[in-house]
């Protein structure tokens, strides 16, 4: 399940949901997910399955998870964005981030 947060005096202009994923290796990768349409859900690649709080399922697959994959999100100077964070690894507390501003 994943819960949105509450941003203190102003809707985000954008939504975004990452998954945090271990690879085989140990690494931990950030993957930028998109929903899968049902007119793609044929396809093969691996997709993730989210059930929100009102019992919708929905598909995602995975744009980008490493340093050289396409840059696929542009965030906008001065824009609010929402980024619902899936940890699909064992870890509590697998990361923190440094020199950025939340609300």
């Amino acid at each position: 399940m994943i819960r949105s947060c509450c941003l203190s005096g102003s809707r985000a202009s954008v939504e975004r949901l990452v998954a945090l994923v271990e690879e085989v290796d140990g690494m931990l990768t950030l993957h930028e997910l998109e929903p899968v349409s049902v007119s793609e859900e044929h396809l093969t690649q691996p997709t993730i399955a989210v059930t929100g709080e009102s019992g919708v399922t929905t598909r995602y697959r995975t744009v980008a998870a490493h340093f050289r994959d396409t840059t696929n999100w542009f965030v906008a100077h001065g824009s609010t964005e929402a980024w619902r964070i899936l940890n699909l690894t064992e870890d509590t507390h697998p990361f923190h981030v440094h020199m950025v501003q939340f609300q």
